[in-house]
């Protein structure tokens, strides 16, 4: 039985071995894949203009200092430098803009193939609906949605970033180095020491961002619920509440906003006297050796500009490090999809005390079913065998729902043996019918594909059920509306029979799944499943369906 949670929440909130394990696992489906070829391609190209640019700024330092010198010495090769450092300055943006759009390209396919990937977890061995029996792996949606965009981002941004910064590091070091070796070690030190700070000083920013990522997320589903609901609510008259219950979420996603803004301005404070420290570190080794005569005039725009340029390769560089630090929850909030997933499934072939045989009836044996605390019992030593229509009655909370979620396959906290059909010859009925966003058509033939040849046996069935009016009434087949909001329950019930029907399964559970349907609409229903051979398990409440079973088990 799933008893706990696989995930370490400690891991969550820091960067660890784990972390980049996940980051790397993220990354070997799209990296390591059939079509590899492609994105390392993009990549490479992208780190090649990054290191011809860094070595285009030194190229460009050099020159500054002929400029200058040729400025001071009112040389006529002044205006022909000139020329040259602008069209190379030109040439660094164009190719940075080069850099930007297949770096973006290459995010956004890459985003689409771990979407692909993650959604097909997300939609196997029904984590979707199992996800729920882990309350720490917060909206699923958003993960898919914003975390893995977030993490491609990321990913992409740090080698095109980390090799351009290097190449241009030992570029202009060299330059530094040749006219002070005493200031460029000064640079690589205190270059260190800037970065052990930064890393220190951004690390609790992953603990605020991933409550951010939550908080906000938490914040829209309490707005997606109201617009869902926004029906019963408002017969509930229920404003006040939602009110206050959204106006809770929003203080806590501005709660942890503020506490962001606030700490970024420490950060930003610390930033500012490092930069001003690092404007003037310079001018300590430079001046005395213009004065000495040892260097040109304009060698000090060239060492100057170099440092300039090596802090601003170091500024990038450490703002890859606040990258790394959001990068952390993203990277976290997708894999955990994954590893919930691996943890059921691996939980689900060690098997959690209930046996799955395949059979041509439907078969229990000392079957008990638990709440998922996995100590209160539902349901003791079920034995039964089905095989006639057959209805499940009794009180309230007695485990009715749960033992046909438990012959579904969704609900694990049960042991024992059943035997069931295959999935192709037996279908599930909740009470609520789930309408999909597509037209009309598709909503009778879910989950079948949609498919015109259905057309005329959906009109037979609508007509035997006598509700024949249903698809002129709503505009066609063709037709495209929130059905959810549009149909009758009656009518998105009578739609869920009419999914039975076309496909003809052998067995079907229903749970309250004609509680909308007037009496006589419930008669024609059941005729019709009983002239296709299809046997009925019902969960119900009303007396009416007692007769159309010829099994009780209360």
């Amino acid at each position: 039985m799933i008893k706990k949670s696989p995930l370490n929440n400690n891991d969550r909130y820091r960067i660890s071995i784990l972390f980049f394990k996940r980051a790397a696992k993220l990354c070997k489906g799209y990296w390591f894949g059939k079509n590899a070829y492609r994105p390392w391609g993009m990549l490479l190209l992208c780190i090649f203009i990054s290191v011809f640019t860094s070595y285009l700024g030194g190229y460009i330092s050099n020159l500054m200092a002929d400029q200058t010198n040729a400025l001071v010495g009112k040389q006529p090769i002044y205006w022909r430098l000139f020329t040259w450092v602008s069209f190379i300055g030109i040439s660094l943006g164009v190719l940075f803009q080069t850099t930007d759009f297949f770096s973006s390209w290459l995010v956004q396919d890459w985003r689409k193939n771990l979407t692909k990937e993650v959604v097909a977890d997300y939609l196997s061995d029904r984590l979707y609906y199992k996800l729920d029996m882990y309350p720490e792996i917060d909206n699923p949606d958003q993960r898919i949605q914003q975390d893995i965009r977030a993490f491609c981002l990321a990913m992409v941004a740090l080698p095109t970033t980390v090799f351009g910064i290097l190449m241009g590091f030992n570029i202009q070091l060299g330059i530094i180095k040749s006219v002070s070796p005493t200031l460029s070690y000064s640079v690589v030190i205190s270059l260190f020491i800037m970065f052990v700070i930064y890393l220190l000083i951004n690390n609790p920013l992953i603990k605020i961002n991933w409550n951010i990522i939550m908080s906000t997320a938490n914040y829209r589903s309490g707005l997606v619920q109201l617009r869902d609901d926004a029906e019963v609510i408002s017969l509930y008259r229920g404003e006040s509440s939602e009110k206050n219950r959204l106006f809770s979420l929003l203080t806590q996603s501005v709660l942890w906003s503020r506490k962001l803004i606030l700490y970024n301005l420490f950060i930003s404070v610390v930033y500012l006297l490092i930069d001003s420290f690092y404007s003037v570190l310079p001018l300590f080794f430079i001046i005395p050796l213009y004065f000495s005569g040892s260097i040109k005039y304009g060698t000090i725009d060239q060492i100057t500009g170099s440092v300039t340029f090596v802090w601003m390769m170091a500024y990038r560089l450490f703002s890859i490090i606040p990258t790394v630090i959001n990068m952390v929850p993203s990277t976290n909030r997708v894999y955990e999809i994954k590893d919930i997933h691996s943890a059921i499934r691996r939980g689900d072939q060690k098997g959690r005390g209930l046996v799955r045989h395949y059979s041509g009836e439907i078969e229990l044996n000392n079957v008990n079913v638990y709440l998922p605390d996995n100590a209160t019992l539902l349901i003791k030593d079920l034995s039964v065998s089905i095989k006639e229509n057959t209805i499940i009655t009794g009180p309230t909370g007695v485990g009715k729902s749960t033992l046909l979620r438990m012959l579904a396959g969704i609900w694990p906290y049960a042991t024992g043996d059943i035997y069931m059909p295959v999935e192709h010859d037996i279908m599930f009925l909740p009470q609520k019918t789930y309408m999909t966003t597509a037209n009309l058509r598709s909503q009778f033939t879910y989950p079948l594909q949609d498919n015109n040849d259905f057309d005329e046996e959906i009109v037979d069935i609508l007509y035997r059920l006598g509700k024949g009016d249903i698809i002129t009434k709503h505009g066609g087949l063709d037709n495209q509306s929130d059905w959810k909001k549009e149909l009758s329950l009656g009518e998105q019930q009578i739609i869920s029979f009419v999914r039975v029907l076309l496909r003809k399964p052998e067995f079907i559970f229903l749970d309250e799944a004609t509680s909308a349907l007037d009496y006589e609409t419930e008669a024609r229903v059941y005729s019709l499943l009983s002239e296709h051979h299809i046997y009925v398990v019902s969960v119900a409440h009303r007396e009416t369906l007692i007769h159309y079973h010829t099994m009780n088990l209360a």
